[in-house]
């Protein structure tokens, strides 16, 4: 790769959303949206997230790929994959990935928030996006997983793992 290798591992014992860590999988950083700010833009950086890496969100931007140019890559198959849950109970929790140029690849989203309307929230022009959706039970469900509002050229690939029997989708 062109620009830096970031590392990001929750379940790491020394993980660690500061200075000096990030850089290998034995330190890595903590959460995403702490490595996605410590990309360059358009430098060709590449985030790893590990297998096993879990992130629940809560708020609105819990994490912002605002960063241009950079891929996200999640390691691991199957149950393996990392997994971002979106955990609100007020359809408040989203990723935004608004910066150009972005892919994300391999990571498990779930919906933790029936009704959630604003999951993943892409606006940046290029992205190339390779994910999958799942929702928490019938009683629990996303009515919108991704939305494309004003993003330009995007590519999306969505496995959707759904439930038929609720009232969101």
């Amino acid at each position: 790769h062109p620009g830096n290798i970031w590392c990001v591992d929750s379940g790491a014992a020394a993980a660690a959303d500061s200075v000096g860590a990030g850089q290998n999988p034995d330190s890595p950083f903590a959460t995403l949206d702490y490595a996605i700010g410590q990309c360059t833009a358009s430098n060709g950086d590449v985030i790893y997230v590990m297998p096993g890496h879990a992130e629940t969100l809560t708020t609105a931007a819990d994490i912002a790929a605002d960063v241009a140019g950079i891929s996200i890559i999640g390691l691991g198959v199957g149950a393996n994959r990392p997994t971002i849950t979106f955990g609100s109970a007020d359809n408040a929790a989203t990723w935004t990935v608004s910066a150009d140029n972005i892919k994300i690849a391999n990571i498990v989203l779930i919906c933790n928030d029936d009704g959630l309307t604003n999951a993943l929230v892409v606006t940046g022009d290029n992205a190339d996006i390779d994910i999958e959706f799942r929702d928490t039970s019938a009683a629990v469900e996303t009515a919108t997983a991704v939305r494309l509002d004003t993003a330009n050229h995007a590519k999306l690939k969505l496995v959707y793992k759904g439930f038929t029997a609720g009232n969101a989708v």
